[in-house]
């Protein structure tokens, strides 16, 4: 979880400019966004959709390797923005925005198209929904809310409950109804589906109360973001002929 934590200070920020990376020098120059974790999210984000596409058009095996591949760039952006030195708010907020931009947008199409039932989806929805409720009114006090534990675990159970959902759909297809083995995996999948949705509630109600008690816990504190700085560049040196 530490890979994903910032407080008040770009990890840039913390070191002289001269003492900046490569990649760090990229980051201060576009304000906390050109890094090469957000890039990584924003690929992941990019495949997730390409995936919910392939969903439609009930290609099952594409949509699992996109939504897969999806979600695996969501747990390694956070290890790079660590190892190349530019943890930010910026990609802190860009990473948990998306992650809940994929969720609504999967649970909505997978609804919609009768591949979940509603009974699965909206308790996840709700339990997200109020997760961000509280984590939206901390920041709007100025709270800096650093991501817990259980609200990540939240996200890799919903995450598992869709794409074990899929995969139910998926065995169905592939197996054919009269497939004793298909029915059995498709059950297996689809009661794995419900324990994902189970523990995004479990674990969202506990990434709720940790986000209420940074709010309006005795040890909330306001942390005050500093600016990024402008790097100066030196004029380049000319030479008497």
């Amino acid at each position: 979880m530490e890979l994903h934590r910032v407080v008040g200070k770009s990890d840039w920020e913390n070191i002289p400019p001269e003492e900046w990376n490569w990649w760090q020098r990229q980051a201060a120059r576009t304000n906390g966004w050109g890094t090469p974790a957000n890039v990584v999210t924003g690929g992941g984000t990019a495949a997730f959709f390409v995936g919910l596409g392939e969903v439609v058009a009930h290609n099952w095996v594409a949509a699992g390797a996109c939504i897969t591949g999806a979600r695996l760039c969501d747990w390694v952006d956070g290890y790079i923005a660590d190892k190349t030195g530019t943890k930010c708010v910026q990609g802190q907020a860009l990473d948990a925005g998306l992650d809940k931009l994929q969720l609504l947008a999967a649970l909505g199409l997978l609804t919609a198209t009768n591949i979940m039932p509603w009974e699965m989806s909206v308790p996840i929805v709700g339990v997200q929904a109020v997760t961000a409720a509280v984590s939206y009114e901390g920041r709007r006090r100025g709270v800096n809310i650093q991501p817990n534990a259980p609200g990540k675990l939240a996200m890799a159970f919903a995450s598992g409950s869709v794409i074990f959902d899929i995969g139910s759909r998926a065995a169905e297809v592939f197996g054919g109804a009269q497939s004793e083995a298909a029915t059995v995996a498709q059950s297996v999948l689809e009661y794995s589906a419900y324990g994902g949705a189970a523990g995004t509630v479990g674990a969202g109600l506990l990434a709720s109360a940790g986000y209420a008690w940074q709010t309006w816990g005795p040890d909330s504190k306001v942390i005050e973001i500093a600016p990024v700085p402008e790097i100066e560049t030196a004029p380049p040196s000319t030479t008497e002929l």
